[in-house]
């Protein structure tokens, strides 16, 4: 969301002119918005919403583990050989499987399909209709994903 200041404007109030400032509003940037319903939780970083259709989001500014079965991290050598993905996984799954939500793509009417994606995924900001929890920020709070790539 981009913040603007509307600035002063002179109302005329019970015959006196009187100059009011007018707050800052929200204005959200160019994009898509649909209320969908989160069906099922992929991963850390993934859901997937029934919208008109059912389509996978990539959570925007949330980098989660990966979800790997713990045979596979001790093949590779990976420690701990827990799996972290299963834990941002469940703690998603807790926050968002079965509740109504509102899906937020950003993009302009000039971006490509390609512009919005990430394998198949649309990239995007989903929040919790009840509370309008942002589902990736709550994921990075919680200490399950970072809000940037890991390197």
């Amino acid at each position: 969301m981009t913040q603007h200041i509307l600035g002063t404007v002179t109302k005329v109030i019970d015959g006196d002119t009187v100059d009011v400032e007018q707050k800052a509003v929200e204005l959200p940037e160019l994009g898509w918005v649909s209320n969908a319903h989160v069906i099922r939780v992929i991963d850390g970083d993934t859901v997937e919403l029934a919208v008109t259709r059912k389509v996978r989001v990539r959570l925007r500014n949330c980098w989660a583990p990966e979800l790997e079965p713990i045979e596979q991290r001790r093949k590779w050598g990976k420690n701990p050989p827990d799996n972290t993905g299963a834990a941002s996984h469940l703690h998603l799954k807790k926050l968002a499987e079965g509740y109504p939500v509102r899906i937020f793509v950003a993009g302009s009417p000039d971006d490509e399909f390609s512009d919005v994606t990430s394998f198949g995924r649309l990239v995007g900001d989903v929040f919790r209709l009840m509370d309008n929890t942002n589902l990736a920020a709550a994921q990075v709070a919680a200490g399950h994903a970072t809000k940037e790539k890991p390197k």
